[in-house]
């Protein structure tokens, strides 16, 4: 498969991290271009499977209450990356501590654009 159709498979966790990514750390100007997880560079999109899919395994059998699983991807990216909200702000009461300590143990990334291209990466 290649790497910029990842997201359009079934995986809709990938998907929306991919785009709250976008949303949430790439400059306005850009988005105002109509920027999208198109223009993703292919190894931004193969590493962003590969910390979605790890994440996954480490939060199974965690409570999420009502919320689903494009909210956990939400704030999965916004929790990691320290935008001030995320799971420990109170929508996760029951296991909103452990999935904090679980994203933020990924480390901040960050959204650049270069030749066309969206990067994902430290």
């Amino acid at each position: 498969m290649n790497p910029n159709d990842l997201y359009k498979s079934e995986n809709s966790f990938l998907r929306q991290y991919l785009e709250t990514a976008i949303w949430a750390d790439l400059d306005e100007e850009f988005l105002d271009k109509g920027l999208s997880i198109d223009d993703l560079s292919p190894c931004s999109i193969i590493q962003a499977k590969k910390d979605c899919e790890s994440f996954l395994e480490k939060i199974d059998g965690l409570s999420f209450d009502d919320n689903d699983l494009s909210d956990v991807a939400h704030n999965f990216w916004l929790n990691r990356c320290g935008h001030g909200v995320g799971f420990w702000d109170g929508d996760y009461p029951t296991d909103g501590d452990k999935l904090d300590k679980i994203a933020k143990s990924y480390g901040e990334l960050y959204v650049s654009y270069n030749d066309s291209v969206i990067y994902v990466g430290i």
